[in-house]
């Protein structure tokens, strides 16, 4: 496996100075029958995100892959070569960044494959995708979750009135 996370979150004081509120590894989630590792980093209930002196830490509880309607969630998914699994195919109403840290991913879309190496950034809009490590290492992937809502046009074109998320099958949630 990939190096743990380090998180360094900030705040204020009682007298308004700033200030480092916890400095530590970030909430870590086992999935896929423990084959994955889910790094959550941060989330916001909403956009513009509230700002308090303190906050405690939104990704201190369990596992959710819930997208938020209205906000940001961020987190790392550290994935192991497929091995002749099964890829989870899934749809989100959420604009998601993905970017490769490590390794290499391939995303599979409806009528496309593409390969996304380190470096790379993929934004996600709402498509029907699935993710599969077919290299040799363990991928790390950045992605930054966005809510979406998508468009009464869209939805109709895609022949659905709602999207429903399982993240109880194993979905990495971007």
């Amino acid at each position: 496996m990939l190096k743990p996370i380090r998180r360094v979150v900030t705040g204020h004081d009682a007298e308004g100075r700033s200030i480092v509120l916890s400095d530590g590894q970030t909430t870590t989630h086992e999935i896929g029958q423990g084959r994955m590792n889910l790094f959550d980093i941060w989330s916001v209930p909403q956009v513009p995100a509230p700002i308090e002196a303190a906050q405690a830490d939104p990704t201190d509880m369990a596992l959710n892959f819930e997208i938020p309607t209205t906000g940001v969630r961020i987190r790392y998914l550290d994935v192991p070569p497929a091995d002749g699994r099964e890829p989870f195919v899934h749809r989100t109403e959420s604009v998601d960044i993905a970017i490769v840290i490590e390794g290499e991913m391939t995303m599979s879309l409806d009528e496309d494959e593409l390969v996304l190496r380190k470096g790379d950034v993929l934004v996600q809009r709402g498509t029907n995708h699935a993710w599969i490590n077919r290299g040799a290492e363990v991928c790390r992937m950045l992605y930054i979750i966005i809510g979406g809502k998508m468009s009464p046009a869209l939805m109709k074109s895609l022949n659905l009135e709602e999207i429903v998320w399982d993240g109880a099958r194993g979905g990495t949630g971007g």
